[in-house]
């Protein structure tokens, strides 16, 4: 499951390989008895906030909102301001749980932290291969972000067609990059709604998305 956060709008999108897109999740900004509505299944309320209350969670003064999902397997998912996920619940098989009980977050520790294993990731880590990610966001109005890796130094070029094949942007154009991941912005406020796909090229590695701009 790969979950993202819109800080702006407090929507939790889920991202469902079925559909090959995002759907709402969950609404940080719901109002107790506020359904979410599944996109297989847009008759029938999906997930409900049944309640929502103050909490001292792992020391911390907070809120916490407990959720329904509204399918046959009968869950419960508790979130914790501050914290995130704390709590789920399946009354499937005789029902099981599964409870936050520590963390470490921005590197202080919560609660019980007996079995947490201090980690220093690498920062910077060199790819393994070549990758071309989902622009995000998608759909977009009107700049999205673009990110790829490369796990060797190559020539790249990174440009944006029409879906006729017409070439839009040239957002890189056969330039030396460094192994790693990159980050390329783009800016699609002068073209017009539609579906447009974007292609990578980096030494022998090539790949296509497509992306969709909506005004």
């Amino acid at each position: 499951m790969f979950l993202r956060v819109d800080s702006l709008t407090g929507f939790i999108y889920r991202y469902w390989e079925e559909l090959n897109g995002e759907y709402i999740f969950h609404n940080l900004n719901a109002e107790v008895g506020d359904a979410i509505f599944h996109p297989t299944y847009p008759e029938n309320p999906f997930y409900t906030l049944e309640e929502e209350y103050p909490t001292n969670y792992l020391g911390i003064d907070t809120y916490e909102r407990m959720y329904s999902e509204n399918l046959p397997c009968s869950c419960f998912h508790t979130l914790v301001k501050g914290f995130g996920l704390s709590r789920t619940y399946f009354n499937e098989f005789g029902g099981s749980e599964s409870i936050l009980k520590g963390c470490v977050i921005n590197g202080i520790l919560y609660g019980d932290t007996t079995n947490v294993v201090d980690v220093d990731p690498d920062p910077n880590p060199i790819p393994t291969k070549d990758i071309l990610e989902q622009n995000y966001p998608n759909p977009f109005n009107p700049s999205t972000k673009i990110y790829f890796s490369i796990p060797n130094n190559a020539n790249v070029s990174l440009k944006v067609y029409d879906i006729l094949g017409t070439e839009v942007a040239k957002l890189i154009f056969n330039e030396q990059k460094a192994a790693g991941r990159y980050e390329v912005k783009f800016d699609a406020s002068r073209l017009a709604s539609g579906t447009y796909i974007y292609k990578l090229q980096a030494g022998d590695f090539i790949q296509t998305k497509k992306m969709m701009l909506l005004k």
